[in-house]
């Protein structure tokens, strides 16, 4: 999985608390997508909150934790999606092997869309 948006940049900010967050963002690969959906329902009892979108589903924990699973970060613009479609080309392992981030340069891109 691989962490996006609030809570990757969060340590950018001159004091963590600046960068507020009313979710929390995970890409996955799209063929990953299916049992990270049944994993987190079955063991972490979240809720699908409406349909499938065009790159994430959005759930929720029992306790309102607000979760959009992503399977790409696409945003339907070609000249985009060209650069956008190879995320995990410009990702690399964290401190394990299922986690990942994305390079500096990859992340800068993506934040400034």
């Amino acid at each position: 999985f691989l962490p996006l948006k609030g809570s990757v940049i969060r340590k950018y900010y001159p004091e963590p608390w600046m960068r507020t967050s009313c979710d929390i963002d995970v890409l996955v690969h799209e063929e990953e997508l299916d049992r990270a959906v049944e994993i987190l329902q079955t063991a972490l009892h979240y809720k699908i909150n409406g349909k499938k979108n065009y790159h994430d589903i959005s759930m929720f924990s029992e306790s309102g934790i607000h979760l959009e699973l992503h399977f790409n970060i696409q945003e339907n613009m070609e000249s985009l999606d060209k650069v956008l479609s190879r995320v995990w080309e410009y990702s690399v392992p964290s401190e394990n092997t299922i986690r990942h981030l994305q390079t500096n340069e990859f992340l800068l891109f993506h934040q400034k869309l």
